[in-house]
């Protein structure tokens, strides 16, 4: 309890009183700069970085292509998830459900920061958004995609399976692909979880280039994309268990 009063008087209150200019910028997001909109947004990630006390424990940042066409898939555990954006100087939009769209301040805030959404009960609408996603990446626009789809709430850390057509816009494009196994950050959320530092474990994968994928199914990369995130969640899980007895 004490982590969100924490929480609420410090990330909150700065929230309640940049509500106006995240207003500003949500409704003027089609005239404002795409990087412009995209580094404020940084700005009120590093806010609630620091009102959660979130550390990060990184590896493989060398693996993160420095230019090019990039896709960042990693696993999905947290609303918190889009925040390991803040830790690579490359920009990317978020590919979101579409019930994202609708949630009071996150919907704003995804929206300003370019978020396509995509309404898997919908075909035409998956279907456009796909298309959307290929011209970004060839606008030479990153994206970031949770091929899970849904938040994994499994107490072992195993992932759920892997959307396969979330791979769609990669083919289409030829984009890197850039795999990242996240944990730690439910532990922000955890209302039963007292420590007063939340250890954040992110791996960025090996890339996968065009060339390597190109001749393999979209099912068959989801799989393996999968299998590596969860092998190295399992690793880095079993190490915070560890290190916080």
């Amino acid at each position: 309890m004490l982590k969100y009063i924490r929480v609420i008087f410090t990330f909150g209150l700065y929230l309640l009183f940049s509500y106006p200019k995240i207003l500003y910028y949500y409704i003027n997001r089609k005239k404002i700069p795409f990087e412009k909109r995209y580094n404020y947004i940084l700005t009120l990630f590093k806010k609630l970085e620091k009102s959660f006390k979130v550390n990060y424990i990184v590896k493989g940042l060398e693996n993160v292509p420095k230019s090019g066409k990039i896709v960042f898939c990693p696993n999905h555990q947290s609303y918190l998830d889009p925040l390991i954006l803040s830790l690579v100087s490359q920009k990317a939009c978020p590919v979101a459900k579409i019930e994202t769209k609708r949630m009071p301040f996150i919907g704003k805030i995804s929206a300003i920061m370019g978020s396509l959404y995509l309404d898997r009960d919908n075909l035409k609408s998956s279907y456009k958004t796909i298309k959307e996603a290929t011209e970004l990446l060839n606008n030479n626009i990153n994206l970031l995609i949770f091929l899970e789809g849904t938040r994994s709430k499994n107490n072992n850390r195993s992932l759920n399976e892997f959307k396969p057509g979330g791979l769609k816009p990669i083919y289409n494009s030829g984009a890197t692909i850039v795999p990242v196994a996240l944990d730690g950050y439910y532990n922000c959320l955890d209302i039963k979880k007292k420590q007063l530092v939340n250890n954040v474990y992110v791996t960025f994968l090996k890339p996968i280039s065009f060339d390597e994928y190109k001749d393999i199914s979209n099912f068959d990369l989801s799989k393996q994309m999968h299998d590596d995130i969860e092998k190295e969640i399992m690793f880095v899980h079993n190490i915070d268990k560890i290190e916080t007895k």
